[in-house]
Protein backbone atom coordinates (compact mmCIF):
# COMPACT_ATOMS: atom_id res chain seq x y z
CA UNK A 1 0.00 0.00 0.00
CA UNK A 2 1.09 3.64 -0.83
CA UNK A 3 0.11 6.53 1.41
CA UNK A 4 -0.89 9.76 0.50
CA UNK A 5 -2.35 12.32 2.68
CA UNK A 6 -5.54 10.40 4.01
CA UNK A 7 -5.93 8.22 1.57
CA UNK A 8 -4.12 4.90 1.17
CA UNK A 9 -3.59 3.12 -2.60
CA UNK A 10 -4.53 -0.63 -2.29
CA UNK A 11 -2.91 -2.35 -5.20
CA UNK A 12 -5.26 -5.38 -4.54
CA UNK A 13 -8.18 -3.28 -5.01
CA UNK A 14 -6.48 -1.02 -7.57
CA UNK A 15 -8.01 2.33 -6.07
CA UNK A 16 -7.39 4.42 -3.46
CA UNK A 17 -9.76 4.28 -0.02
CA UNK A 18 -10.29 7.18 2.63
CA UNK A 19 -8.69 6.18 5.80
CA UNK A 20 -11.01 6.51 9.03
CA UNK A 21 -10.11 9.01 10.67
CA UNK A 22 -10.44 9.97 14.44
CA UNK A 23 -10.81 6.83 15.70
CA UNK A 24 -8.81 5.45 18.09
CA UNK A 25 -7.81 1.53 18.26
CA UNK A 26 -7.09 -0.29 20.91
CA UNK A 27 -5.61 -4.08 21.08
CA UNK A 28 -7.48 -4.45 17.66
CA UNK A 29 -10.90 -2.76 18.33
CA UNK A 30 -12.00 0.34 16.96
CA UNK A 31 -13.08 2.68 19.28
CA UNK A 32 -15.77 5.84 18.38
CA UNK A 33 -14.64 9.51 19.58
CA UNK A 34 -18.07 9.67 19.09
CA UNK A 35 -19.67 7.57 21.22
CA UNK A 36 -17.10 8.40 24.07
CA UNK A 37 -17.98 11.78 24.03
CA UNK A 38 -21.40 11.61 24.42
CA UNK A 39 -20.82 9.31 27.73
CA UNK A 40 -18.86 11.91 28.80
CA UNK A 41 -21.49 14.75 28.25
CA UNK A 42 -23.72 12.97 30.29
CA UNK A 43 -21.70 14.12 33.24
CA UNK A 44 -23.77 18.12 33.99
CA UNK A 45 -20.48 19.37 34.65
CA UNK A 46 -19.35 19.27 31.05
CA UNK A 47 -19.76 22.05 28.44
CA UNK A 48 -16.96 20.49 25.93
CA UNK A 49 -15.56 17.25 25.43
CA UNK A 50 -13.44 15.73 22.97
CA UNK A 51 -11.58 12.09 22.77
CA UNK A 52 -8.33 11.25 20.60
CA UNK A 53 -6.14 8.43 20.65
CA UNK A 54 -2.72 8.49 21.94
CA UNK A 55 -0.12 6.37 21.07
CA UNK A 56 0.39 3.38 23.76
CA UNK A 57 2.97 0.72 23.25
CA UNK A 58 1.10 -2.14 25.06
CA UNK A 59 -2.19 -1.17 23.20
CA UNK A 60 -1.76 0.70 20.41
CA UNK A 61 -3.66 3.61 21.48
CA UNK A 62 -5.06 4.96 24.31
CA UNK A 63 -8.52 6.86 25.10
CA UNK A 64 -7.66 10.13 26.17
CA UNK A 65 -10.64 12.72 27.14
CA UNK A 66 -9.90 16.66 27.17
CA UNK A 67 -13.39 18.60 28.87
CA UNK A 68 -13.97 22.06 29.48
CA UNK A 69 -15.88 22.64 31.68
CA UNK A 70 -19.36 24.81 32.77
CA UNK A 71 -18.95 27.98 34.06
CA UNK A 72 -19.46 27.49 38.42
CA UNK A 73 -19.49 23.89 38.13
CA UNK A 74 -16.58 21.87 39.57
CA UNK A 75 -15.67 18.17 39.24
CA UNK A 76 -13.34 16.65 41.70
CA UNK A 77 -11.25 15.54 39.38
CA UNK A 78 -10.47 13.06 36.34
CA UNK A 79 -11.46 10.09 38.58
CA UNK A 80 -15.05 11.46 38.91
CA UNK A 81 -15.49 11.89 35.42
CA UNK A 82 -13.98 8.20 34.61
CA UNK A 83 -16.41 6.49 37.05
CA UNK A 84 -19.28 8.69 35.11
CA UNK A 85 -18.59 6.69 31.77
CA UNK A 86 -18.64 2.88 32.60
CA UNK A 87 -22.56 2.17 32.56
CA UNK A 88 -22.60 3.21 28.92
CA UNK A 89 -19.07 1.94 28.12
CA UNK A 90 -17.51 -0.78 27.52
CA UNK A 91 -14.46 -1.08 29.42
CA UNK A 92 -11.90 -0.59 26.88
CA UNK A 93 -13.74 2.35 25.56
CA UNK A 94 -13.33 4.08 28.96
CA UNK A 95 -10.60 7.07 28.91
CA UNK A 96 -7.81 6.64 31.01
CA UNK A 97 -6.83 10.24 31.14
CA UNK A 98 -8.75 13.34 31.08
CA UNK A 99 -7.12 16.49 30.40
CA UNK A 100 -9.38 19.69 31.91
CA UNK A 101 -8.65 22.86 29.52
CA UNK A 102 -10.44 26.33 29.85
CA UNK A 103 -11.69 25.74 26.57
CA UNK A 104 -11.03 23.34 23.49
CA UNK A 105 -8.98 24.88 20.94
CA UNK A 106 -11.48 24.98 17.48
CA UNK A 107 -11.09 26.80 14.27
CA UNK A 108 -12.52 29.08 12.17
CA UNK A 109 -15.68 27.28 12.00
CA UNK A 110 -16.13 26.62 15.39
CA UNK A 111 -15.34 22.82 14.98
CA UNK A 112 -12.70 21.09 17.94
CA UNK A 113 -9.61 20.65 16.62
CA UNK A 114 -8.24 16.80 17.60
CA UNK A 115 -4.85 17.29 16.21
CA UNK A 116 -4.07 20.11 18.26
CA UNK A 117 -5.64 18.68 21.15
CA UNK A 118 -2.96 15.46 20.48
CA UNK A 119 -0.11 17.84 20.37
CA UNK A 120 -1.76 19.28 23.73
CA UNK A 121 -1.84 15.64 25.22
CA UNK A 122 1.54 14.14 23.78
CA UNK A 123 3.46 16.56 26.69
CA UNK A 124 0.77 15.63 29.46
CA UNK A 125 -0.29 12.10 29.04
CA UNK A 126 1.54 9.66 31.24
CA UNK A 127 2.56 6.65 30.00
Amino acid sequence: MVEKANRIFSPSLGQFATLISGRATRDGSNISPQEVEEAIYDHPAVLEAAVVGMPDPLHGERVVAFEALREGLVVAGEQEVIDHTPQRLADYKVPETILFLSELPKGITGKIQRRALKQEGSGNVRR
